[in-house]
Formats: C-alpha cells, sequence, structure tokens
C-alpha cells in the first residue's frame, strides 16, 4: 500500500494503474535506485539534497518519476531506503579547497559552502584565521540549510584529494598599484601554493583568481605540470559581468536581459565583443550610441580600480567570489557552460603557448572545449594587442625564474 496517496479522484484514477505495479515490484524498484549511481532523489518529499543535483546525476526513469506524482513507497520500503541514503548524503558531495583565507577567498569559501555541493577547505598561512572564518561560515548551516562541511587549514595535509582548487592566495592590490607590480611577489607566491596543491591534489583541477591573473595562470599551468583543461583562470566572467551590469544601468533593464562577452587579458586593454552584445537578444548598437557605449566599455576596463580607490584599503572581492562559484558550481554540476576563461591557448584565435580570456565550455572535466567565434579584423588585433600585454608580464616571470637559477 502506498503512503501518502493522492486524495484526488481522477488524479488516483489516472495512476492507480501504476501504483498497482509499486506495489507488486517494491523490491525491483528499490534497486534500480540504489544501483542508479548511489544519488539520492526527491521521492514522496522524503530527503534530497539539491534537485538539480539529484536529477542530473540520478537521470530518473520513468518508472521513478511515477513514485514522484502517486506519492512515493510504502513505510517498510522507505525505512530499507533510508540508511543507504543517508550514506549516500556525504559520499555525493565533492572537496573544494580555497587557497587564500583574505575577501576573495573567504566570500568564495562562504559561497560555495552555501551551494551545499561540496565540502570545503580554506587554507590561509595566518594562524588561526582559516579556522576562525571557517567555524563562522559552518555555523551558518543550520540557518542556510546545508550539511556540507567547512573546515580551515594552516596546511595541505586537510586538502587531500580536493576535485577542485581555487588560488586567491597574493598580495592585495593597493591605490596606485598596478596589476604588473604585484606581479614577481604573487608568482613567488602562487608557485609555492601550486607545487603544495599538486602534492596533495594531483588529479584535481586548478582555478587560479590571484592577480595579475594571466601571468598567474601561465605560471600555475607551468608549476602544475597538468593538461591545459585542468588549470584556467576566472577574469573575464567578472568583467563580463560589470559591463553587463553598466548596460542594464544605462539602459534600465535587468542585468539578465543582456547577453555579452569580454575576452583578452584582465586588464586596461581587455576586450569587450560590442558586436556580440545583445539586450533581449536586441543588438545593443541599435539601443545606444557609439559614445554611450564606448564609455561604458572605458568603464568596464578601469571596473577594477573604480573599487579600489573607493574601498582606500583592498580590492573587489564580492562580484569576484561570486564570479569563480559559477565556474566552481560548473564544474561541480557538469553544466557545459559557455563562460569567459583564461586559458592556455596551442594555436587557437592565432595565439600560441599563451593563458588568455576566451570563450570555453566549462564542466565537470575543467576546460572541456575552447571555443573559437568569428571576429572582425580590428576584434582580432585588439585580442592580439591584449595577449601581447600578457606576454610582455609572462617574459618578466621567465628572466626571473632564469636569474634565480
Amino acid at each position: 500500500m502506498l503512503a501518502k496517496q493522492t486524495q484526488d479522484p481522477e488524479l488516483q484514477a489516472r495512476f492507480s494503474g501504476v501504483a498497482r505495479q509499486l506495489a507488486d515490484n517494491e523490491d525491483k524498484i528499490v534497486q534500480e535506485l540504489i544501483d542508479a549511481q548511489g544519488q539520492p532523489v526527491d521521492i514522496g518529499g522524503y530527503y534530497h539534497p539539491n534537485d538539480e543535483m539529484a536529477a542530473k546525476a540520478m537521470r530518473p526513469s520513468a518508472t521513478l518519476n511515477a513514485i514522484r506524482r502517486v506519492g512515493g513507497f510504502s513505510r517498510p520500503t522507505l525505512r530499507r531506503i533510508r540508511p543507504y541514503k543517508h550514506r549516500s548524503t556525504h559520499q555525493m558531495r565533492s572537496k573544494v579547497t580555497v587557497v587564500g583565507a583574505g575577501n576573495v577567498g573567504a566570500t568564495t569559501a562562504q559561497r560555495i559552502h552555501q551551494l551545499g555541493y561540496a565540502d570545503v577547505v580554506l587554507v590561509d598561512v595566518v594562524e588561526d584565521l582559516p579556522q576562525g572564518k571557517s567555524l563562522d561560515m559552518l555555523e551558518s548551516g543550520p540557518v542556510l540549510g546545508t550539511d556540507a562541511m567547512i573546515t580551515g587549514s594552516n596546511g595541505y595535509e586537510a586538502t587531500a584529494d580536493s576535485e577542485v582548487v581555487v588560488i586567491t592566495a597574493g598580495i592585495a592590490r593597493r591605490p596606485g598599484m598596478s596589476r604588473d607590480d604585484l606581479l614577481l611577489t604573487n608568482m613567488r607566491i602562487t608557485s609555492a601554493v601550486t607545487e603544495e596543491v599538486v602534492r596533495y591534489s594531483p588529479d584535481c583541477i586548478i582555478l587560479a583568481v590571484t592577480n595579475p591573473l594571466d601571468a598567474m595562470v601561465q605560471n600555475v599551468y607551468e608549476t602544475a605540470g597538468f593538461p591545459r583543461n585542468r588549470v584556467f583562470g576566472m577574469a573575464g566572467v567578472l568583467d563580463t559581468a560589470r559591463y553587463r551590469t553598466f548596460i542594464a544601468q544605462e539602459l534600465d533593464v535587468s542585468v539578465e536581459d543582456v547577453q555579452a562577452m569580454v575576452l583578452g587579458g584582465h586588464g586596461d586593454d581587455m576586450v569587450p565583443l560590442v558586436r556580440y552584445t545583445t539586450v533581449g537578444s536586441i543588438p545593443v548598437t541599435e539601443l545606444l550610441s557609439k559614445d554611450r557605449i564606448d564609455s561604458i566599455v572605458q568603464r568596464t576596463r578601469d571596473g577594477g580600480g573604480e573599487i579600489v580607490a573607493l574601498l582606500k584599503q583592498g580590492s573587489a572581492f564580492y562580484a569576484p567570489s561570486a564570479a569563480i562559484t559559477q565556474m566552481v558550481e560548473a564544474m561541480l554540476l557538469d553544466k557545459k557552460r559557455i563562460l569567459p576563461g583564461c586559458a592556455y591557448l596551442e594555436g587557437e584565435y592565432g595565439i600560441n603557448g599563451l593563458c588568455v580570456g576566451v570563450p570555453v565550455k566549462i564542466g565537470a572535466k575543467g576546460v572541456e572545449q575552447i571555443v573559437e567565434i568569428s571576429l572582425t579584423d580590428e576584434e582580432q588585433a585588439a585580442l592580439q594587442s591584449s595577449a601581447a600585454s600578457v606576454q610582455e608580464l609572462v617574459d618578466v616571470m621567465s628572466n626571473a625564474k632564469a636569474e634565480a637559477g
């Protein structure tokens, strides 16, 4: 007899055949549930950690969908399933490490923890800092409704076997300081961090965020020795978010209706693709004058510096952490998102042996595809110019490494 069966006569009649089938075949159905990768699903209103993730992992059959509609399993069957489901709750979560417990790192760890998809380890060299911040976040779990774990550590042992590692460690940008000024110090920091990450999580995917972004991604890629799909950087998602925000403000429309893409290096010569920018599928050039678009493009390029000037100390962290989390989520849920990411190019867009921001498909394997789109001669020249700026920083790092022996 099925539990919580609907009292609606029409619905009852509609699924009466299914109900009889379930009553006769519960053993088979339970085994089907257990065999389906061990993932919890929503059955009769009982526990499911996340609808989207469970549905994606489970891909329920028509029979299991019918279980939801009719109302669930009988109580004896539920007793048999519940212990198994409780064991699966922790097993289904991934493990994500965030290196650096400053504003960007801590806020990123908080956002990922809130998703509930992954247990998080927050690492920093400052004694007790990651422990204190992670404990504070953990204690928000009952309010937010997440059982995901988050722990802090001053070493890398706790990060072992992470699926994704986000590197935010580095010195912060201050007023009047260009990203270039950060170069050599953050090169040494990211090199040391990457060596530890590779030691404890040799199969992970690394998402680098430390500035100057493109050069640091190149350094992490060369230090890690991973395939290029497993090392990339976050910059374009943030730059694109700023660009979309300014357009939405200018037109007084929802940011959700603004579609855009910013390519190139994460610096003053980034390349917002105006030709590909639309608002509700309408080209932005139909809605704004060239002068207004040029002004928005320039504000996008100056976006990080604008926030640095306002804060006086430190730099942006709310929007960067949101952008990082979007990319991490795309990996954890294998979403196959097309997003701008700083990836190592091997001839794409006429660029070879350099990490530059381009459209990429992000899924469970990291950068699963570098998406090449047609560019005008002007756009291609702007991208090449941006790549040349990145190459200059990479050359400075290479010379410094050579001098250090």
